[in-house]
């Protein structure tokens, strides 16, 4: 096996073992608080769902792992260039969810609730 051959052989080696870590730390569900209602997001049915990314959602991503939180960009103040979290989620996953023809409906019942 050529020089070349092994060092691409190894980091290929080492990106997936990279990804399949970050699979494994990654939370089955992630609760989003919301002021009419908390939504509860299946992180792991997203995750292995085909033609979805991590960076489909995480879209600032540069390494094999998320380096940010949305509200970390995503503030309830933007700043004129950047979405609210708010829009932003609604634009994500709404925009997604018609896209594909899957998920919840539009109403926001689907998504968002209320603490009983």
């Amino acid at each position: 096996m050529s020089k070349m051959l092994k060092k691409t052989f190894t980091v290929a080696v080492i990106l997936c073992f990279i990804a399949a870590v970050a699979y494994a730390a990654a939370p089955d569900s992630i609760v989003l608080p919301a002021t009419n209602g908390n939504i509860t997001f299946n992180h792991k049915k997203h995750s292995t769902t085909p033609n979805i990314t991590c960076k489909t959602c995480h879209h600032t991503m540069t390494g094999a792992t998320p380096d940010k939180k949305c509200k970390d960009c995503h503030t309830a103040q933007a700043d004129g260039k950047k979405l609210t979290m708010k829009d932003a989620a609604h634009k994500q996953c709404k925009d997604c969810h018609k896209k594909m023809g899957k998920g919840p409906a539009v109403k926001c019942t689907d998504c968002h609730v209320k603490a009983k």
